[in-house]
């Protein structure tokens, strides 16, 4: 079995790229001169690379000649800022390239890794669904937008005979890059943190939400749904708790109040300035982590699914954590599960 993966080298990718290889697939992917492999291990070896990436339509054919089947991994995640053209460009443009390569080269299936951030919010708190319809709010995000536009263009591509579906995880938590993503948290607690958003969200292992998509992938009867993958629905104060204490801080006591809000802005917007990135801390983030978001995902439960501890992830993520900082690296990886790394028969 011939698969392609886009955003290989990356969080969640890198992980699914090492779980096929693994399962004896034949991995494809795409990668820029300067990619860092360093997430991918040994596995990088294993991968049949070529140059490119979602924005070059060239480099999708080339690297999707006589694939069988397609894992769409790859997006920019930015929160305010001035980052909404280059995700547009990435997460919106890039997936349609994707879905008409895909279509052009008769790919037996696509995988489409979208996000929670892309389903509609419920008006009255309850937990959110598959069946969730966007719609546009000051607590949406311009992520979960381009990330819906995303799966417009999916659906496009199912409308136009593609088999593919759709999976939406929740805040994906596990060992990376440290200062990138969702698992920024892990190095913010580390440094100590005393405030906490009032809100929560759903969180998910890495390693659960790599292995449902290959299930999901190759069950016959997925193509054109959608599944939430959320392990566990936490309060921003219960998760930033939980890491405290396993990485010996102490936990955080003070909400993010309006005026705390305030402070924070203004605080990370002269941060921005002096380091030349992008803010962190943006009224967009402060309006989403303040909001009681839970999630339902009962429709991939159904299918006999079941989730890592999130005790168990915390405790593993902390300890690669904490090696990679005595090792010297700004990045951790863990080892994945045994059903992860059976062989293909």
């Amino acid at each position: 079995m011939k698969v392609f993966i886009t955003g290989a080298t990356g969080f969640l990718g890198s992980y699914l790229a090492r779980a096929l290889v693994a399962q004896n697939y034949q991995v494809r992917a795409l990668k820029r001169p300067t990619s860092d492999l360093s997430l991918l291990g040994d596995a990088a070896a294993k991968i049949e690379w070529f140059e490119g990436d979602i924005t070059d339509i060239s480099s999708l054919e080339d690297a999707m000649e006589g694939v069988d089947q397609v894992y769409h991994a790859a997006a920019m995640l930015a929160f305010g800022g001035s980052s909404l053209d280059k995700m547009l460009k990435i997460n919106v443009e890039g997936t349609a390239n994707v879905v008409n390569v895909a279509l052009s080269k008769g790919v037996s299936k696509l995988l489409y890794v979208s996000s929670i951030t892309a389903l509609g919010k419920s008006k009255d708190n309850s937990p959110i669904d598959e069946s969730g319809d966007w719609a546009e709010s000051p607590i949406e995000s311009q992520y979960g937008h381009t990330k819906y536009l995303g799966e417009l263009e999916v659906w496009r591509g199912i409308a136009e005979g593609l088999d593919a579906v759709i999976i939406n995880p929740s805040t994906i938590m596990g060992a990376g890059r440290w200062e990138e993503g969702s698992i920024q948290i892990i190095h913010q607690v580390a440094k100590g943190v005393p405030f906490y958003p009032t809100g929560s969200t759903g969180f998910v292992d890495v390693r659960d939400v790599v292995r449902i998509a290959i299930q999901l992938m190759e069950s016959p009867d997925t193509g054109g749904e959608r599944f939430v993958i959320n392990g566990y629905n936490v309060t921003f104060l219960e998760m930033m708790t939980q890491l405290a204490l396993a990485l010996n801080q102490k936990p955080p006591t003070i909400p993010v109040t309006d005026f705390w809000k305030l402070i924070s802005i203004g605080y990370d917007r002269v941060r921005s300035l002096f380091t030349g990135s992008e803010p962190i801390i943006t009224r967009e983030v402060l309006s989403i982590s303040s909001h009681p978001y839970t999630y339902n995902d009962d429709k991939v439960r159904a299918l006999g699914i079941t989730y890592i501890p999130l005790k168990q992830t915390i405790a593993e993520s902390v300890a690669a954590y904490v090696q990679s900082k005595q090792d010297g690296k700004g990045f951790g990886v863990l080892g994945m599960a045994k059903e992860n790394f059976a062989s293909r028969s």
